[in-house]
């Protein structure tokens, strides 16, 4: 529950972030205070504490620990490449990405390991890699708003801004009410993708 709240927040580009935030934070304690609180659960809380900005650093030790004593746990793995491109080091970051899909290339979550990759090589200004795994994770789901996003940022920065508009154009039938100053509330708090708004109005998303 506590994660779900993580994914509304980033993918739903919601107008009610702050309560999403707090009741994020509330399930975490509930779940790390458990009596049946197991590796995958401390994973998860820890995800979610490090995304909602709680506590950056404990968030990423509980993850680290979950692969440290399941190094199987690709969820994990993924988990912590986006905490890499959030709060960290975007080459780790990398590696972390490129464990999970080692691990479970065929999960149904795969979009989301892409969504870390993609990140991570934003972050390096490694722009046409990261339309390579944009365009990868938008195969497995194209209902992924973040990365549709990345995407047209990728295509901007790669100077190719017919190809951003032409994205923008099909984001916003599919998502009318979206706004880049509402979606930067949170995703512009991230360091690897803070400086991301101006591609995004460059390519003709409402502001």
């Amino acid at each position: 529950l506590a994660w779900c709240t993580t994914l509304r927040v980033a993918w739903q580009s919601s107008e009610t972030t702050d309560a999403l935030r707090d009741k994020g934070i509330t399930l975490c304690r509930e779940a790390l205070n458990g009596s049946d609180c197991d590796v995958e659960t401390r994973a998860y809380a820890g995800y979610s504490l490090a995304f909602h900005f709680y506590d950056i650093e404990r968030g990423k030790e509980l993850v680290a620990e979950a692969v440290e004593k399941c190094p199987s746990f690709a969820w994990a793995w993924t988990s912590r490449s986006m905490l890499e491109a959030f709060f960290g080091d975007p080459a780790k970051g990398i590696e972390f990405g490129e464990a999970a899909l080692r691990l479970n290339h065929l999960d149904p979550l795969v979009f989301r390991t892409y969504m870390a990759l993609t990140n991570c090589y934003i972050g390096l200004g490694d722009n046409k890699n990261a339309l390579a795994c944009a365009e990868r994770g938008l195969l497995r789901n194209s209902n992924i708003l973040g990365l549709q996003l990345l995407k047209i940022v990728s295509l901007t920065r790669l100077m190719q801004p017919s190809e951003a508009m032409a994205e923008a154009s099909a984001l916003i039938g599919r998502h009318p009410g979206f706004r880049v100053s509402k979606f930067m509330l949170h995703t512009g708090k991230f360091a690897n993708i803070s400086n991301t708004a101006n591609e995004l109005l460059a390519s003709g998303l409402p502001e």
